[in-house]
């Protein structure tokens, strides 16, 4: 047997509308707003009050009901971001809401009170007459009447074009006809974080009413959602219903701070808001029965999860403040690593294990790998930095004996250049051609004079400068060693003869 009561919610803050039924001994809250459609491949928005803690959620568009699911909310400005598996389906165009002016006329656009007036749109002309700062937020305060149900309509100008989203009404003694709607603008990041365009019109002419109307209907849904609460009066029914039932957490003004539920595959959760009503923290079991921690920041998008994989190892997560995931703790072999991801979601740093050895790996905006810190198979530290190509084109090393050395490579991967400690102690540089073989070196010999060798294209040496007692000295493949004195005066003597 199916009960039916019919009630009207006015609250001070949000706009919607609320039925209650039992059945099957549950009761199951259904409640009504407004969304409209952002782009064609079946994207909507609307208030987040309407679709929060939903059992489930559909749209009705163009004479046609869709199942809907959430895919992004901004809690900060009470935005939603709304699928539903539909095509080419016509949407609103953005203004700059920064642009738009006290006294601009302005539409309110809806399905207030379905139960009382049907479920055909509702459009309620006004004007803009206030442009307010709530909550450290910026608001668009509106005469037009707005009605539970309203929220998550559209505020459209005179051009059919969305100015802002209808979230709220003042209501008390007294007071009629304040509204309230979130400026436009605030929607755009929630649409670029998830990659989905939307589009801003210039230079429309204004429409009268009918038509203005006609345009814009087809982009404006009427949402309905399903919940399932619990008669807290009712023992028995806590023991039996709890698996499906929340539990609303408010501090000394009446303002939720937190609810503890249970979801509908029976999972039990804890979920913390601040002041301002922004989810902060969440705690709840995974898919695996594990416990895990989300912490947001003030804009409901950064976050950090402390979780458990499915072996039993622990795990964090964390995002950049547009919720994109950009870094991970974890264990990998039961060996401990750790993730960083750029802006675009790509790997970019990597600190993990391998082979039981600690490695750093560094990746560029592409995804190439371009540099390493490791040991190598003597337990000695290497850094390696690699080309667009992922080929070594330097490396700061150490030797089997401990001493360290630069090492450059050409584009073939050929080495070019070795800057090392020799046996003596002493630094040398080591020149390579294309080929790799050695065909320069300048160094320091056992008397400490400084030196370099040149060998040709066999290997053979072909020649050598050093200081031999002081005085500079060169030697020709196949000659003795000659002081540059000697070298000087052969020389005269032959051009004098």
């Amino acid at each position: 047997m199916v009960k039916s009561i019919i009630v009207l919610v006015l609250v001070i803050c949000f706009v919607v509308v609320a039925s209650i039924s039992w059945a099957d001994d549950k009761k199951v809250i259904t409640t009504s707003g407004t969304a409209f459609v952002v782009n064609a491949g079946g994207y909507l928005l609307t208030c987040n009050h309407v679709v929060s803690g939903a059992d489930s959620i559909s749209v009705t568009l163009g004479g046609k009901t869709y199942e809907a699911s959430i895919l992004s909310t901004d809690y900060a400005h009470d935005i939603a971001l709304l699928q539903i598996q539909a095509t080419d389906i016509p949407s609103l165009s953005f203004v700059d809401s920064n642009k738009v002016q006290l006294g601009e006329e302005v539409r309110a656009c809806g399905f207030p009170i379905i139960d009382s007036t049907g479920t055909n749109l509702k459009v309620n002309r006004g004007t803009i007459a206030g442009i307010n700062t709530i909550r450290t937020q910026k608001a668009f305060q509106i005469d037009a009447p707005v009605n539970p149900g309203n929220s998550g309509g559209p505020l459209i100008n005179e051009k059919g074009e969305v100015v802002g989203i209808i979230n709220a009404k003042l209501v008390d003694k007294g007071i009629e006809n304040i509204g309230f709607a979130i400026p436009i603008n605030y929607v755009r990041t929630t649409l670029r974080d998830e990659s989905i365009d939307f589009t801003v019109s210039a230079g429309i002419e204004k429409l009268d009413g009918p038509t203005l109307v006609k345009k814009v209907s087809p982009s404006i849904a009427l949402v309905t959602v399903k919940t399932t609460s619990v008669d807290f009066n009712d023992e028995d029914y806590i023991s039996d219903n709890l698996k499906t039932k929340s539990v609303e957490l408010v501090d000394e003004k009446g303002k939720t701070r937190g609810r503890l539920y249970v979801g509908k595959d029976g999972i039990p959760g804890l979920s913390f808001v601040d002041a301002e009503g922004n989810a902060r923290t969440g705690l709840s079991l995974d898919e695996n029965g594990n416990p895990y921690l989300s912490l947001w920041n003030s804009n409901g998008k950064g976050y950090i999860n402390f979780s458990m994989d499915k072996s039993g190892d622990p795990r964090i997560t964390f995002s950049d403040t547009k919720g994109k995931s950009s870094g991970i703790f974890q264990f990998v072999n039961g060996e401990p690593s750790f993730e960083l991801q750029n802006a675009a979601g790509k790997l970019c740093e990597a600190m993990s294990v391998v082979n039981g050895k600690p490695a750093i790996i560094l990746w560029d905006n592409a995804g190439q790998l371009r540099g390493n810190v490791s040991l190598d198979e003597d337990d000695a530290p290497r850094i390696d930095l690699l080309d667009a190509n992922g080929k070594i084109r330097e490396a700061l090393l150490m030797d089997k004996d401990g001493a360290p050395g630069i090492w450059l490579w050409d584009g073939a991967g050929k080495s070019s250049l070795g800057l090392t400690i020799d046996n003596e102690n002493a630094p040398a540089l080591t020149l390579y051609d294309s080929t790799g073989k050695q065909r320069g070196a300048v160094g320091i010999g056992k008397d400490g004079d400084p030196g370099f060798h040149l060998w040709d294209t066999h290997g053979e040496e072909r020649g050598a400068f050093r200081l031999v007692n002081a005085d500079p000295c060169l030697k020709p493949l196949g000659f003795r060693w000659e002081s540059s004195r000697d070298v000087f005066s052969r020389k005269r003597r032959q051009s004098i003869f």
